[in-house]
């Protein structure tokens, strides 16, 4: 339970173990039938400054923290109960979701994962965004944040 960052409204968020194969899906319970949301980029919409993914008239925004730590914990299949349009923020990071998630415990499941790999080198843009893939033996991610504008921002590199 906690307050969502952009639209400021308290959400409660159930963490559902899934069956092999389900992915990750976000359920609002606020919403008439409780419509799902796949996480998936062909769900991914158009948003500023928050991660927005939808289906038909539902959404959910402010996903990328709580994807974080579901990633950091090996978790793929989830059903995620939520309350309302955007996941709370509680302290800006994924360690609430991580430290949530390392008390409840984690079901192994005996089933093939998927695994995608970057073969060659692909690159997407958009205005002043860039994003670029790179083929590795190992798992790495790389940002550098350039905010010009800001005098509290600035330019910064983490890898």
């Amino acid at each position: 339970h906690g307050k969502a960052l952009f639209t400021g409204l308290d959400a409660v968020v159930r963490l559902i173990p899934a069956q092999p194969g389900t992915g990750i899906v976000f359920r609002r319970s606020d919403l008439p039938g409780c419509p799902k949301v796949v996480a998936k980029t062909e769900n991914v919409q158009e948003s500023i400054r928050t991660t927005k993914i939808g289906q038909g008239e539902a959404f959910v925004q402010t996903t990328e923290h709580l994807m974080a730590a579901l990633f950091a914990c090996s978790i793929d299949n989830l059903i995620i109960e939520i309350s309302g349009p955007e996941v709370p923020i509680f302290d800006g990071s994924s360690l609430p979701f991580v430290e949530i998630i390392e008390k409840a415990g984690v079901l192994e499941q005996n089933s093939l994962k998927n695994v995608y790999t970057v073969d060659i080198p692909c690159h997407f843009s958009a205005g002043d965004t860039h994003l670029v893939a790179l083929p590795s033996h190992e798992f790495r991610i790389s940002y550098t944040l350039h905010y010009p504008q800001s005098p509290y921002l600035n330019s910064q590199y983490f890898s």
